[in-house]
C-alpha cells in the first residue's frame, strides 16, 4: 500500500526541499570558502645573522649564534642542544657556553641587561662536542616572539688560528610540536693573537621599522668598537642598501655619532657628530669619512676601552610610500689595522604609504589624522619594533566568524542579502510549478 499526495501538496514539499537544499548548499560553500583553515601547530626557530669575527684567546661573552622562537600555541621551553663546529676543540678551548635572553629586545647581548638563563660546558659524545642549555621552563605564548643568544667564553690557551661556531640542533619543549627549521647556525669566531685589529659589534635586526615620510632622527644601528693589539683610529664607514627603494629619494641624511659621554645611550646634545652624508642618485652605497673635532682627526680607540658609535638617519619629506630600505655597515677603514665583525645589518626601514586624499571623491577612508603612528619629533620613531609594517589585515579572520551569527559587520550584510534572494527565487519557482499543476 502506497501513500499518495495531491499535486498541490507534492509541489509544496518540492518547494520546501529546494529551499532547504539550496540554503544548505550555499551555507556549506560560503563556510568552506570564507572560514580560514586552522594553521598547522608547530614551533618556529629562526636564525639571525651573526657576523664572523676575530677574537683573542680568553675572549669572554662572545655571541656566536642568535635565534628567535615562536609557536602557534602555548609552549613550555625546557632546553636546547648545541653542537660545536669549526676547528677549535670546544672541550678544551671553550671555558663555558651560555644561553641568554634578549630581555630589552634590542638585538644586542648586553651582559648587564640580558639575563643568562642557561649554562654548560662542552663534552665529547661519540666524536660530537655537545652542550645542553636550559631555558628554565620558560612559558611561550602563541604568536609571541622571543630572542635568545648563544654566548661563549674562550680559554686563555684556546688554539690560535682555529675557528669555532655553535649550531642549535634541538629544542626540547612541551607539548611536542614539530620544529622544521633545525638546525640553525650563527657566525664563526676566528681565534687570533698575531695581528692588531678593531672588532666592531652591533645589534641584530629586530624587525621592520614602520615610518612616515619625513621621519627625523631615526636610530638605524649602533656599534661597539674595541681595539686589539694597540690603539687605532676609525677613519670611515661604508653603508650599503639592499632594499627595494632608491635610498637617494627616501633617505635625506645618514649621520654617525660618537658616544662622547660614555653613557651607552645616544644623546644629540652631549655626543659628537663624526660625519654625515647622503646617497647619490642611483647609488646603493655611501661612504662617510669620520672626523672627531675633539682630537682634530678620526676618533681613536684604545686597547681595552671600547667606545660606542651611533648611526642615525632622516627620511625625506617626499620619501615614496610602500618602499623598504635595508641598510648594513658593509666596510670600515681603520688606521694601522683591519676591521673585524662586519657586516652589521640594521633593521629594515619601511615607509608607510600616505593616507588617501579625503577630497579625492572616491569614497576611500582618509584615515585618522590624529594618529601619528610610530613617528614623533624626538626620534623615538626609530626605536619601536616596527612590526606593523608586515602585519596582515585584522578583519579577514573575523568576517567568517561573524558570517553565521547574524552580524551586519562590513561585507556580511551582502552575504545575507544573497541568501535571501536565493530563498525568494526558489519560492517563486515552487509557486509557479504549483500553478502549472493546478491548470493541468
Amino acid at each position: 500500500m502506497y501513500l499518495t499526495f495531491p499535486p498541490s501538496l507534492r509541489a509544496r514539499f518540492l518547494g520546501a526541499a529546494l529551499v532547504l537544499g539550496g540554503c544548505a548548499a550555499l551555507a556549506f560553500v560560503l563556510f568552506a570558502v570564507m572560514v580560514p583553515q586552522t594553521a598547522k601547530a608547530e614551533v618556529s626557530v629562526e636564525a639571525l645573522p651573526v657576523p664572523d669575527a676575530k677574537v683573542p684567546p680568553g675572549a669572554s661573552l662572545e655571541t656566536v649564534t642568535a635565534f628567535e622562537v615562536t609557536s602557534t600555541q602555548t609552549l613550555n621551553l625546557y632546553d636546547i642542544t648545541v653542537h660545536a663546529s669549526g676547528t677549535l676543540n670546544a672541550v678544551t678551548g671553550v671555558a663555558a657556553v651560555y644561553l641568554a635572553l634578549d630581555e630589552n629586545d634590542d638585538g644586542y647581548f648586553r651582559s648587564g641587561d640580558d639575563p643568562i638563563i642557561g649554562y654548560d660546558i662542552f663534552s665529547d659524545a661519540g666524536g660530537t662536542q655537545v652542550a645542553t642549555l636550559s631555558f628554565g621552563e620558560r612559558l611561550l605564548q602563541p604568536g609571541v616572539r622571543k630572542r635568545f643568544f648563544v654566548v661563549v667564553d674562550l680559554q686563555p690557551w684556546a688554539t690560535l688560528d682555529a675557528t669555532f661556531g655553535a649550531d642549535v640542533v634541538d629544542v626540547t619543549h612541551s607539548p611536542a610540536l614539530p620544529v622544521p627549521a633545525l638546525p640553525v647556525s650563527g657566525g664563526e669566531l676566528y681565534v687570533t693573537n698575531n695581528t692588531a685589529y678593531m672588532r666592531l659589534a652591533g645589534p641584530l635586526p629586530t624587525g621592520t621599522k614602520s615610518l612616515s615620510p619625513g621621519a627625523y632622527d631615526v636610530a638605524l644601528t649602533e656599534m661597539q668598537g674595541r681595539a686589539y693589539g694597540h690603539a687605532m683610529a676609525l677613519k670611515s664607514l661604508t653603508f650599503v642598501d639592499d632594499g627595494d627603494g632608491d635610498p637617494s629619494a627616501g633617505i635625506s641624511q645618514v649621520e654617525v655619532w660618537l658616544d662622547t659621554d660614555v653613557s651607552w645611550d645616544f644623546d644629540r646634545d652631549r655626543d659628537t657628530l663624526l660625519g654625515s652624508g647622503a646617497f647619490a642618485s642611483g647609488a646603493d652605497s655611501l661612504t662617510i669619512e669620520l672626523y672627531d673635532p675633539n682630537v682634530n682627526g678620526p676618533p681613536w680607540f684604545l686597547v681595552d676601552e671600547p667606545r660606542w658609535v651611533f648611526v642615525r638617519v632622516h627620511l625625506s619629506q617626499n620619501a615614496p610610500g610602500g618602499e623598504t630600505y635595508r641598510l648594513r655597515v658593509g666596510e670600515a677603514t681603520v688606521e694601522f689595522a683591519p676591521a673585524s665583525g662586519l657586516p652589521i645589518t640594521a633593521s629594515p626601514l619601511y615607509v608607510d604609504a600616505p593616507p588617501p586624499d579625503p577630497g579625492n571623491g572616491n569614497g576611500e577612508d582618509p584615515g585618522d589624522p590624529e594618529d601619528p603612528g610610530d613617528d614623533n619629533e624626538n626620534g623615538d620613531n626609530g626605536e619601536g619594533d616596527g612590526d606593523d609594517a608586515d602585519a596582515p589585515p585584522a578583519e579577514s579572520s573575523r568576517t567568517a566568524t561573524l558570517l553565521f551569527c547574524g552580524s551586519s559587520h562590513g561585507g556580511v550584510t551582502s552575504t545575507w542579502a544573497l541568501m535571501l534572494l536565493l530563498v525568494l527565487l526558489l519560492l517563486a519557482v515552487g509557486r509557479r510549478r504549483r500553478r502549472s499543476e493546478r491548470v493541468a
